[in-house]
């Protein structure tokens, strides 16, 4: 029985691995099985390219987007779409710039106000803290 069930878990590793799947979870009468990717958290200055140079902007005309809890950032709502947003595109209160997913359920992240955007802090499927900085804009 135990080369049976070696057989099992090489293949549902196999199928894991071939499928790109983030989170694999299989219960079966004595066997259970749960397979998850861990995405670590790094800091936004480390991962996050610079789309363009900032230029020299006084601190009172910028405005710091913040997340308003834990999660996992998308800026795009598909992996093969377009980014909600761009640097240098202006942008109004109430538009959507990302997806958050927090326990595996996925808000639209909403600017809390309008301005240019002058960076993007955050990076596609990048994990991030409670009150980080995701965007900056220019008012």
């Amino acid at each position: 029985m135990e080369q049976l069930e070696q057989n099992f878990l090489d293949k549902v590793l196999r199928f894991y691995s071939d499928n790109n799947i983030d989170v694999l979870q299989i219960k079966m009468d004595t066997i259970s099985i749960n397979i998850e990717k861990k995405v670590p958290i790094q800091r936004a200055e480390e991962t996050c390219a610079k789309i363009t140079e900032v230029e020299n902007i006084e601190a009172e005309d910028m405005v710091d987007i913040t997340a308003p809890m834990v999660g996992v950032f998308y800026l795009r709502p598909g992996p093969d779409e377009d980014t909600y947003i761009k640097t240098g595109e202006l942008v109004e209160a109430g538009k959507t710039l990302g997806l958050i997913e927090a326990m595996k359920c996925f808000t639209e992240f909403k600017a809390s106000e309008g301005g240019i955007v002058k960076e993007i802090l955050i990076a596609d499927g990048q994990a991030f803290e409670h009150g980080q900085v995701l965007f900056r804009l220019q008012k």
